[in-house]
C-alpha cells in the first residue's frame, strides 16, 4: 500500500518537474528557509538540528564555493539522516559546488561504511542512496532513504522554480 502511494507521489513529481524544466530558479531564497520547510514538511521540526558554520568549515573546508548553506542531520543516535542546501554566487561556481559535495557524499560512505555496516545496519540503505543536484545556483544533498531524498528534492525543486 506504501509503494502505491510512494509510487504514485513520485509519478506526480516527475508530472511537476518536467513541467518546470523549462523555467529559471529563484536565486533569492535563503537556504535555511528551505531547511525549516523541509523540515516541517517531510522529516519533522524535533527531528532534526543545523550544523554551526564552524562545523561547516570543519566538514567542507572551502567555503569559499558558496555564500550561504544550511545542512541539518537527524539528532537521533540510531538516524544517520543529513540534509544539505548550498548557494553559490553563479553558475559556473555552483557546478564546482556540486563537484564538492559529490566527493563529501563519497568520503562519507567511504567513512562510515564499515560502522554503519555493523552499528546500525538498517541505516545502510541511507548511505547507499545518498545524492546530490543542482538547481540554478542551489546545491542541494540528501543521506536518507531512497524516498525521502526524493521527496525532498521534489520539494526543493518546488520551492525554487519560478
Amino acid at each position: 500500500m506504501i509503494k502505491k502511494y510512494t509510487a504514485i507521489f513520485l509519478l506526480c513529481c516527475s508530472v511537476f518537474l518536467s513541467s518546470c524544466a523549462q523555467s529559471k530558479y529563484l536565486d533569492t531564497l535563503p537556504c535555511t528557509t528551505i531547511t525549516d520547510t523541509l523540515t516541517e514538511e517531510i522529516l519533522g521540526t524535533d527531528m532534526y538540528a543545523e550544523y554551526s558554520e564552524k562545523d561547516v568549515s570543519l566538514i567542507f573546508g572551502n567555503t569559499e564555493l558558496f555564500d550561504s548553506c544550511s545542512i541539518i542531520y537527524s539528532v537521533s543516535s540510531d538516524d544517520i539522516g543529513e540534509v544539505g542546501i548550498f548557494h553559490a554566487k553563479d553558475s559556473d561556481t555552483s557546478k564546482k559546488l556540486l563537484e564538492k559535495v559529490e566527493e563529501y557524499i563519497e568520503d562519507t560512505r567511504d567513512e562510515r561504511n564499515s560502522f554503519v555496516r555493523n552499528y546500525m545496519p538498517e541505516e545502510l540503505d541511507k548511505l547507499n542512496y545518498a545524492d546530490s543536484r543542482r538547481f540554478g545556483n542551489y546545491v542541494v544533498y540528501t543521506i536518507l532513504s531512497a524516498d525521502e531524498s526524493e521527496e525532498i528534492f521534489c520539494t526543493v525543486k518546488e520551492l525554487l522554480c519560478e
